[in-house]
């Protein structure tokens, strides 16, 4: 069970998920990532289905090139939940009864309604209970503490994701019902423009190195997802 992130931020948005018995998942398929997906080796008719979250280009620019993959039928289980962003946005549960494994995938959002809470609730129990492996793919966009020294127009935009303060309430809760989940961040904001004047940014809103260690020092399983290419593997794991 793995997770392969192509593609990430602004330029456009395309994971991997892949189950034990190599049944794939492509989450988003955004702007560039048919020729990303191409580049790192991805058969893309090997997938058994795309999911789009929303209609932001960055998420769904290159679907036209592949428009059969989003109606493939599947022996996968999916559902979907509703997240609060500045645009219609929904995540996905993705599971495999027969592999007993679960993806769950929530991007480009600020809040979780009720509703999603309450579904995530009885949904990690049950796979809890059944010793499910759960990979949980989460945005964390930026880190707060540096989001406030931004500008006006700098933070323009950034107000519709999640920030690293509500990852980690949100994280805790689900950790709390299932012990044993896989965390990893996906969509870290940049602002190059401006992050170049601040030593030690490295053009981002979500530095590395200092999330790293948060993802550590907090949650335990859980790692910082900023990775490109196929060539990086997020493995279900236990510590």
């Amino acid at each position: 069970m793995r997770y392969n992130i192509i593609s990430t931020g602004s330029k456009g948005n395309c994971a991997l998920a892949t189950f034990s018995d190599e049944k794939k998942v492509l989450f988003d398929f955004g702007k560039g990532c048919f020729k990303k997906c191409t580049d790192a080796g991805l058969v893309l008719n090997s997938v058994d289905k795309i999911l789009i979250s929303h209609a932001h280009n960055d998420h769904i620019g290159n679907v036209h090139v592949v428009p059969h993959l989003l109606e493939k039928r599947t022996e996968l289980n999916i559902s979907t939940f509703s997240l609060t962003h500045d645009v219609e946005n929904q995540g996905f549960i993705v599971t495999n009864v027969i592999t007993k494994e679960v993806f769950y995938y929530l991007t480009d959002f600020y809040n979780i309604p009720q509703e999603s809470m309450r579904l995530f609730s009885e949904t990690l129990q049950f796979f809890n209970d059944k010793n499910y492996k759960i990979i949980f793919v989460m945005e964390l966009s930026y880190c707060k503490h540096l989001y406030e020294k931004l500008d006006h127009l700098h933070k323009f935009g950034l107000q519709h994701h999640l920030s690293d303060v509500h990852f980690f309430e949100y994280a805790k809760i689900f950790k709390r019902i299932a012990p044993k989940i896989n965390f990893i961040t996906t969509h870290a904001s940049q602002r190059g423009d401006y992050s170049q004047e601040q030593k030690g940014w490295n053009g981002t809103v979500c530095p590395p190195d200092w999330v790293k260690i948060q993802l550590y020092n907090r949650i335990g399983n859980a790692r910082f997802g900023e990775a490109f290419g196929m060539s990086k593997s997020y493995n279900y794991v236990i510590l």
